[in-house]
């Protein structure tokens, strides 16, 4: 998943990026942000 989303990421300006494709990644990352940020306040 992670894979697809960067090479979904690096397409050139001219290819748009499908909204549910930007929505995922940008739900993996807020969850990982929020996981890091939940250990490193707790830890």
């Amino acid at each position: 998943m992670e894979g697809k989303c960067h090479r979904e990421m690096s397409m050139p300006p001219g290819d748009p990026i499908p909204l549910s494709v930007w929505l995922a990644c940008l739900s993996i990352g807020v969850g990982l942000g929020g996981t890091l940020m939940q250990f490193l306040m707790t830890g």
